[in-house]
């Protein structure tokens, strides 16, 4: 099964590494959801964003108290997959903060470096 996971790594074309997210916006009364985050291997470090387009669904569980998530900078990335455009398989993303699945039609990953 850990072949068929489209995982952050392989689509920024780098070696496993940490990854943590730094930031979540929901955008275009929901049909748009930006994710930022970093990608870790000591001493390297890459920004990168994850885009999601023409979402049919997102559901968001929170992982912790609202006072405790309202202070996290970085997430840390425990497991994820990117899951498959067109509506194929949806996207999960699980951090220490927040646990997110998305259905989407189309994924952009921008690496910003």
């Amino acid at each position: 099964m850990q072949d068929s996971m489209t995982l952050i790594h392989k689509m920024l074309g780098l070696d496993p590494g940490n990854i943590v997210l730094t930031n979540y916006q929901v955008e275009a009364w929901g049909s748009v959801v930006k994710i930022d985050g970093i990608y870790r291997y000591p001493p390297t470090e890459k920004p990168f964003t994850l885009v999601f387009r023409d979402i049919r669904s997102i559901d968001v569980y929170v992982q912790k108290p609202f006072e405790a998530v309202s202070e996290i900078q970085e997430a840390q990335l425990m497991t994820h997959d990117l899951g498959e455009a067109e509506y194929g398989r949806t996207a999960r993303l699980a951090s220490v903060a927040v646990e997110l699945v998305i259905s989407y039609k189309t994924l952009e990953v921008t690496k910003n470096w």
